[in-house]
């Protein structure tokens, strides 16, 4: 029988489906209701397909609206509740569902906190490199940053705000049951079966300390009960470019025009007495000579620009002036992935190997990753089964510089920055390309045809990076493994351990002929590594009594975890293309230290439910940690919650259009000690000392950090209330959810008085609350569901409100950087000069007077109101903030007769960005470096109405102060990912031996609608700009086969 199905028209956008799937539990019977062993159960659209056993169970990814397919039968997935699956008697199927929580699994119904789960399905086919990206658009308040496009970086998290001032705000990852404490990038995207995100303090307080933040659980793939043992071969090749496109920059002829006006400006201002035609022959005269200094016309310098023209006689000698297309390539990636997994009565397995290689679109940048992992679970007897997971991960890459800072080194400020009329390479007077003796291109950098001081004299980025060396390599090796006992009747005891060791390796080469370490080179080598052991025992009890269902769980956990490192650096190269230490002489520097952390903790929880209509649960855990001193090291934290299915109730038990109904609630705490000092021997009760500060052969320490033995947690108490729900078959679904986060004891580092004797430094102490609330939505839409085609929608969307309730005793405000902290307002509120405009009359940069400032003569009165020339005498105020309105994703998913296509998009509205790239190339007074198109608007005749200052060598500072006229807004529209493909049916391929065989095509960050060319509003959570490393773009061809 075929269940008939009608479809719902709705408007939506394109979009990657982000439905949530869970493993669920089925069972089949035959007509006399015996159960039948190896029937084949896939979802209806899908190469997902597993097998009955002997009992004829199954477990099946497959969610709510699905269509399973067993014995040549279609079935509906309508409800949540396990079934009993009779092909002749019946078109729908219930199913058990359950996610993974803190230190075990639940069912779903009965869950009271807020967990999402993410299943792999939503990810396989996208060209991953580092797992964090694939939680992007997968689940409501949780925001993300990519503050490095670094091949196999990750991206910044966040889940619901910013809970701290100084310490970590990033969220807790533990892979399969341990805390992990690797880097994500060791972990191989194809081994994760799903994440599960816990955000509210029910679902995370059972990790204690660790938790403030929120809680990403990553599972790994077994074996699976019911499947057979086979082999799934996957690869991804493709291609690897820029993902943002570069700040709009006039090209060579406006560059010249708007400099010479600038000079002739700054001249008559400084002389009043001389005439426009002075001006204009001084500035001519002095344009190369004195500003410049290359002529790339075939004209004297003198006559480049003729009264504020180009002259027409004149024509480039050579047009090679794209520093950022020097230092980029088209990169490439690689991904092949080959595993093994099946199950047997007893035993289930899962092996894979897995190759990552990512050649980044800058010259020097790439990422090299090795996987291999063996998981296998096995039950020995009936009271006894034991299990053990091995990962390994060896990764090389070589990084190209980028970072915060204005390095020459860094070819996103250089790129950027440099002038449009200034080579990478070096020309001659006839604009012929130079070579030296050996045939080989010269550089523009040591040897050069004159630059303006802006532009980097004596640097060249292109041949620095060619020839410097910036190499990591990383090799780790993650072991879990339990034992599981079954003691009595519902009574289990499981132990757990868990061993990750880290290798880092870093070498630093700077060469000789060019550069921070011209005429030596030096070599760096930084070495560092990392182990952690986990061990933890829960003992479990599980009791149904009649409709009343109990479980109660008891642990002890400890966490050691040992830092070595050690970083040398020397000078002087002996014999170039050798990068080890024993070639070079002069040592300049030797640090090492080790660091001993360690956490111990019991916790327990109850969770009961009736009838899986009404649940409570309610945890605790005690952490003790090292870091504090003795007495205040300890931190006890807690969490209830209550759950109650609407929908179980008989006044809806029968409802025709209402499947789930579902309202929850908890409270509690967390606590926050991440980021803390790893400084070695670092306890915050006691002063912390720098070694090496030597006077020959007499040693030295210097007293660098105070204790406080007062020092504690910040503590983070959450309250959460939701509501669930599911109508017309689930084919509108969702939840609205609504939580309040309050830090109390944030720690702040408090200056030191001169009378400490460590002056100019500071000490942490708990002082200071703050607070986020928010709501998040959830929608997902089963727009078209038919034997053909179907399609689903995912809306997310999210708000948050940051506010700071106390400050440090006696203290009203703390300025840091475009930032200022108060009582009432936000940790990210920018406190700037009020940038006004430009008058008019005179093009002069307009700020809003401080009224505590008296008129002079840079005051203009307009309109009544007071304005200033002068920055120095302008109104500081709050002029937006970094945080938006509303952020989250939209994603579809549509499939036609085995063809399908996914894409995803993210979205924000609201909030601002200072961005601190655009405002430097808005110079008034170019000397070599690179300005913006929107000076081509610059103020020039009186009464002309621009935002632009009038151009002048004269008022630079006036110009180009720290405002909000550098804040722009930070909405955007991104297309992140999309994927489209075709699975081949079984009968398709069956002659080849195949189960399965996908064809795909994918693209990641594919385009990005910003209010500017060149800004990532993403790059950073505080609203600011750097010179990192942007975002790739990654189109791809892959292929998935199953035999």
């Amino acid at each position: 029988m075929r269940k008939k199905m009608t479809s719902l028209s709705l408007i939506a956008f394109l979009g990657l489906s982000t439905l949530v799937f869970a493993q669920t539990k089925g069972t089949v019977n035959d007509a006399n209701g015996f159960p039948e062993s190896d029937i084949e159960v896939s979802v209806k659209g899908t190469q997902n397909i597993v097998y009955t056993d002997e009992n004829g169970n199954f477990d099946i990814d497959a969610k709510v609206g699905d269509i399973l397919v067993i014995n040549g039968e279609e079935y509906i997935v309508t409800s949540n509740n396990l079934g009993v699956i009779n092909p002749k008697k019946t078109s729908t199927v219930d199913l058990q569902e359950t996610v993974v929580t803190a230190y075990g699994v639940q069912k779903k119904e009965t869950v009271v906190g807020s967990n999402v789960q993410i299943k792999s399905e939503v990810f396989e086919d996208r060209a991953l490199t580092n797992v964090a990206k694939a939680l992007e658009g997968g689940a409501p308040g949780v925001q993300f940053s990519t503050s490095t496009g670094q091949p196999g970086s990750g991206a910044n998290i966040r889940i619901r705000g910013i809970s701290s001032y100084n310490l970590s705000n990033s969220p807790l990852f533990v892979v399969d049951g341990a805390i992990f404490t690797g880097s994500l990038s060791d972990i191989n995207p194809n081994d994760i079966e799903s994440f599960s995100v816990l955000k509210d303090a029910s679902s995370t307080s059972l990790y204690g300390s660790a938790a403030a933040n929120g809680v990403v659980m990553i599972t790994t793939k077994k074996g699976k009960k019911g499947n057979k043992g086979k082999f799934t071969f996957s690869s991804n090749t493709g291609v690897v470019t820029r993902g943002v496109p570069e700040y709009a920059k006039v090209g060579a002829e406006d560059y010249y025009k708007l400099t010479w006006t600038s000079m002739r400006n700054g001249y008559l201002e400084s002389n009043p007495n001389a005439t426009v035609e002075q001006a204009n022959q001084w500035a001519s005269n002095n344009l190369i000579t004195q500003n410049l200094k290359n002529n790339i016309y075939n004209v004297p310098n003198n006559e480049v620009i003729i009264n504020g023209e180009l002259n027409p006689n004149a024509s480039m000698l050579y047009n090679d002036f794209d520093w950022m297309d020097a230092v980029t390539r088209v990169g490439s990636l690689q991904q092949y992935n080959l595993s093994y997994a099946g199950a047997s009565d007893d035993t289930n397995y899962f092996a894979s190997l897995g190759y990552n290689n990512e050649e980044g679109y800058i010259i020097k940048s790439d990422f090299e990753r090795y996987n291999a992992r063996v998981n296998v679970d096995s039950r020995v007897s009936k009271w006894l089964k034991i299990g053990t997971d091995i990962t390994g991960a060896l990764t090389k890459s070589k990084q190209a510089e980028d970072g915060e800072g204005s390095s020459y080194i860094n070819p996103f400020y250089t790129a950027r920055f440099m002038g449009p009329i200034y080579s990478p390479y070096l020309y001659d007077d006839e604009g012929k390309r130079m070579y030296d003796e050996n045939g080989n291109v010269r550089y523009d950098g040591t040897f050069t045809r004159g630059r303006g001081a802006g532009a980097g004299v004596g640097r060249n980025v292109l041949q620095e990076t060619l020839l410097n060396d910036r190499f990591r390599e990383t090799n780790a090796v993650f072991t879990r493994t339990f034992a599981e006992f079954n003691l009595l009747p519902g009574l289990t005891f499981r132990t757990n351990v868990a061993y990750d060791i880290q290798n880092y390796n870093f070498k630093s080469y700077q060469n000789k002929e060019i550069g921070d370490a011209i005429g030596t080179a030096a070599l760096g080598i930084t070495r560092q590594k990392t182990t952690s052991l986990t061990l933890n025992q829960i003992l479990s009890y599980q009791k149904s009594f009649g409709l009343h269902n109990l479980q109660v769980d008891l642990g002890h956990e400890s966490i050691d975890r040992n830092i070595q490192y050690a970083y040398t650096r020397k000078t002087h190269e002996v014999v170039g293309g050798i990068r080890e230490l024993s070639n070079f002489i002069v040592n300049t520097s030797n640090t090492g230290y080790s660091i001993d952390l360690r956490k111990e903790s019991y916790f327990g929880r109850v969770n009961y439910d009736y009838n899986s209509t009404y649940s409570l649960s309610a945890s605790v855990r005690q952490d003790q940690s090292s870091r504090f001193a003795q007495g205040r090291d300890k931190g006890t934290f807690w969490s209830a919650g209550a759950a109650w299915n609407i929908h179980r109730e008989s006044f809806l038990r029968d409802s025709r259009f209402v499947n789930l109904l579902k309202l929850r609630t908890s409270y509690g705490e967390v606590g926050n000690d991440g980021g803390m000092s790893e400084a070695p021997g670092y306890q915050a009760d006691l002063n912390l000392y720098d070694l090496g500060y030597n006077n020959g052969m007499n040693g030295g320490i210097y007293l660098s950090q105070m204790g406080n033995p007062d020092l504690t947690w910040e503590t983070n108490k959450q309250f959460d209330v939701a509501l669930e729900f599911g109508f017309f078959n689930n084919r509108i679904s969702g939840s609205v959810e609504y939580y309040k986060r309050k830090t109390e004891d944030l720690i702040f580092a408090v200056p030191t008085p001169n009378s400490s004797g460590v002056p100019g430094n500071s000490f942490n102490k708990n002082i200071g609350d703050l607070e986020n609330s928010g709501i998040e939505i959830a929608l997902q839409f089963g727009i078209i569901r038919n034997e053909n085609f179907r399609w689903d929608l995912n809306v997310d969307a999210s708000t948050i409100k940051n506010e700071i309730l106390t400050m440090p005793n006696g203290q009203e405000e703390i300025i840091n950087g475009t930032k200022r902290l108060a009582v009432g307002r936000s940790l990210y509120d920018f406190w700037l000069r009020k940038y006004h405009g430009v008058d008019p009359s005179d093009g002069r940069a307009l700020y809003v007077q401080d009224p505590e400032k008296a008129n002079d003569t840079s005051t203009r009165i307009i309109d009544g109101k007071a304005y200033t020339v002068n920055h120095n005498n302008a109104e500081y105020g709050y002029v937006g903030s970094s945080i938006p309105d509303v952020y989250g994703s939209f994603s579809n998913n549509f499939s036609y007769k085995g063809f399908f296509l996914n894409t995803l998009f993210t979205y924000q509205i609201g909030g601002q960005t200072y961005d601190g790239n655009y405002a430097n190339l808005i110079d008034t007074a170019p000397d070599g470096g690179a300005i913006h198109t929107d000076m081509l608007n610059a103020w020039s005749t009186p009464g002309q109405v621009t935002n632009i200052p009038k151009l002048s060598t004269n008022n630079v500072s006036q110009n180009l102060a720290a405002s909000s006229r550098w804040l722009v807004d930070s909405d955007y529209l991104a297309f992140r990912s999309a994927t489209f493909g075709y699975s081949f049916k079984k009968d398709q391929i069956d002659r080849f031996g195949l189960s399965s065989l996908k064809l795909f095509l994918s693209g990641e960050n594919l385009v990005s609608w910003t209010a500017r060319k060149g800004l990532e509003p993403v790059q950073s959570f505080n609203g600011t700009t750097s010179y990192r490393y942007t975002p790739s773009r990654i189109v791809s061809v892959g292929l998935n086969v199953q035999f």
